[in-house]
């Protein structure tokens, strides 16, 4: 189960380039394949979800999962990500309706690319709650696909580059995590502008269509202990405010939890799911009230 080779596999199995530039990529509708432990299907829509028609049914509510490859659910089985223990707990309440809960988490978004696809797709599954789910890496800019020969088809060379970029990373001949976070929050990256300009524009269709509309941040789960980026949390918690998005920082959700215990695997940055129950629970308290 390497990280890096499973992803590759992922890119080569379940993904293909998008018509859309905006887009980037997406999920190739109907495949399957098994990745970090875990049985993935995607469904006829392109989703990582059961069969869901665009129609809703009498009776019942939607929430939309906007997000990246942790909203998927990256080495966690499909009724244990967030959003399906999230679907669970709203059910598991008494309730005159039923609710959907939608993943539309597709591995390597940003957030450019999760608004420009709810624009494209999203809205035809009329959601009544939209949550859009962010992960710091969610500021880079959009990939642009020239090809590479070398990374499409040799698992070797995919190896041996992950191998010599954690080798430079440890003798400092490349950049720390920590300063490549710093740069890609800079005001003027493109990357951060253009991600507030996507959080920004679903403010505007929550206001125009009064829907409501919640950013949930997702903590690094490798670096919880004095979390070092709380101060790119408020720069998110600012952006959503102004957008007019509510906020919900999941890190105060993982309060007194070991950070071991919620790893895919060592190397991997994704929260496995435990991590997700925790997320589950936090998303459900902060929507409750809107529930009914």
């Amino acid at each position: 189960m390497d990280y890096t080779l499973e992803m590759w596999k992922y890119a080569r199995e379940l993904k293909r380039v998008a018509a859309d530039p905006k887009l980037g990529h997406e999920h190739i509708p109907g495949r399957t394949a098994h990745l970090m432990g875990v049985d993935v299907s995607i469904n006829s829509h392109g989703l990582r979800d059961r069969e869901i028609p665009y129609e809703t049914p009498a009776n019942t509510k939607r929430i939309l999962m906007l997000g990246d490859s942790v909203t998927f659910g990256w080495g966690v089985p499909f009724d244990k990500t967030a959003s399906k223990q999230l679907e669970s707990l709203i059910n598991g309440s008494s309730r005159p309706e039923r609710f959907e809960v939608i993943d539309t988490g597709v591995g390597n978004y940003n957030s450019q690319m999760e608004v420009e696809y709810f624009f494209n797709e999203g809205v035809k599954y009329s959601p009544d709650i939209i949550v859009l789910n962010y992960f710091i890496n969610d500021a880079e800019d959009t990939p642009r696909y020239a090809g590479n020969f070398l990374n499409e088809h040799f698992e070797s060379w995919v190896y041996l580059s992950a191998r010599i970029d954690i080798l430079k990373r440890l003798v400092s001949l490349g950049k720390s995590w920590d300063v490549y976070y710093d740069e890609l929050y800079r005001d003027d990256a493109s990357g951060w502008q253009g991600a507030k300009a996507a959080i920004g524009r679903l403010g505007d269709y929550c206001r125009s269509v009064n829907k409501y509309c919640v950013l949930a941040n997702y903590p690094d789960v490798h670096r919880l202990k004095n979390y070092p980026f709380k101060q790119i949390n408020k720069k998110l918690e600012d952006v959503a405010a102004a957008s007019g998005l509510d906020y919900l920082d999941l890190l105060p959700s993982l309060d007194n939890v070991a950070d071991e215990a919620l790893w895919v695997t060592l190397p991997d940055p994704h929260p496995n799911a435990t991590a997700h129950t925790y997320f589950a629970k936090a998303i459900y308290d902060r929507l409750q009230p809107r529930l009914n």
